[in-house]
Order: structure tokens, then sequence, then C-alpha cells
């Protein structure tokens, strides 16, 4: 295709040439132009000629073609680059989000617990779930806190806890009424409390 374009483009110069041949001044072109066509050129010289013409014209279109590819490269390297280091942003970013969520708690705890004079402490606790047919499982893992000054409390770092099956189908049952009927939740507070008194009466 670079080619074929090539050769239009010499055939269109040499037409334009010849136009402008035609239309020139009779002293430039009995100055210039007779004593040229005058000249005995051969076959041979005119190939070479056109030859070399043709070979510099498609140099210069390959080393603009080298050029647009070298840069279509460059770009593409810079677009990987930028690709980088807008992660690396986005990873300081959320790192920075999550350090200034973290002292907002802090802070916050600080104020309530400074400020109210029946807390002594506030603590930020996390669990997790583990549900299986027989029982769930409930991990307590310490996040934050906060104590007042002079107060002496230790922070549960880490404890497990073991519901049986039907207490815990029976607690989310009542969580999913509470919206309508708080009476399931309060039903529910109300006979595992009266287990729990059972339990201590008899210790």
């Amino acid at each position: 295709m670079r080619n074929v374009s090539l050769g239009l483009f010499v055939l269109l110069g040499l037409f334009v040439l010849n136009i402008w041949m035609e239309n020139a001044s009779s002293n430039f072109y009995e100055k210039w132009i007779e004593p040229i066509l005058d000249a005995k050129i051969t076959l041979a010289t005119l190939v070479l000629i056109g030859a070399a013409v043709y070979y510099i014209i498609n140099l210069v279109i390959q080393n603009k073609e080298n050029q647009i590819n070298s840069l279509k490269v460059q770009m593409s390297s810079y677009e990987d680059q930028l690709k980088e280091e807008t992660k690396g942003l986005w990873k300081h970013f959320k790192d920075l989000n999550r350090f200034n969520r973290q002292e907002t708690i802090i802070n916050t705890m600080k104020i309530l617990v400074d400020n109210e004079e029946y807390v002594i402490a506030a603590q930020l606790y996390e669990y997790t779930l583990k549900e299986t047919p027989i029982h769930t499982s409930i991990k307590v893992s310490h996040r934050d806190g906060y104590v007042a000054e002079g107060e002496k409390l230790n922070a549960l770092l880490q404890e497990y806890y073991l519901i049986d099956y039907d207490t815990y189908e029976t607690f989310k049952k009542a969580c999913k009424e509470l919206i309508r009927d708080k009476n399931s939740m309060f039903q529910f507070i109300e006979f595992e409390k009266s287990k729990l008194d059972e339990k201590i009466s008899i210790n």
C-alpha cells in the first residue's frame, strides 16, 4: 500500500512539473530546462535517477514510520507507568483513609470517656461467625480502646464463644422480626435469662 501511494505521488509530481514547464516563461525554459533536455540521457541513467529518487522518498517515509512506531512504544510505556503509579496512589489513599478512620474512632472514644463521669473506658471489638450444623463459633477480637486516666482496665484481646444451633437460629429469627415485632426478641431474652438464672442458682 505504501509503494502504491509513493508511485502515485511521483506521478503526480511529474504531472505538476509538466504543467509548470508548459506555462513557464521562455527565458526560464531556455536557460535551465532546454540544456537539460538537449543533453543525451541514456535509459540506464534515467532508470538510476528514478530509482535514486524512489529510494530517497521511500527512506524518508520509512524513517517517519519508524519514528511513529517509536512514539507508539513510548506512549505504551508511559501508559503502563501511569497505571502502576495510579495503583500506588490508590493504595496510599486507602492506607491513609484507614489511618484517618482509626484516628477518628480513637478520638471519639476519648471524647466519650473524658466527658462522661460514669464511663471509665470505651473499647471496640470485631467478631466473626462460623456456623456448623452443631453449633456457631463466635470469635471476638480487640481493635481499639481508650481508658480514663487513673483507671486500671485490661482488654480482652481474643476470645471464642460457642452457641448451640437452636439458640442461634432462634436469635436470627427474632432479629428478622425485630422491625415489625419486638416481642420475639423480648421472649428470646427472657428465655435465655431464665436459663442463666437457673444455672446460677444450681451453682
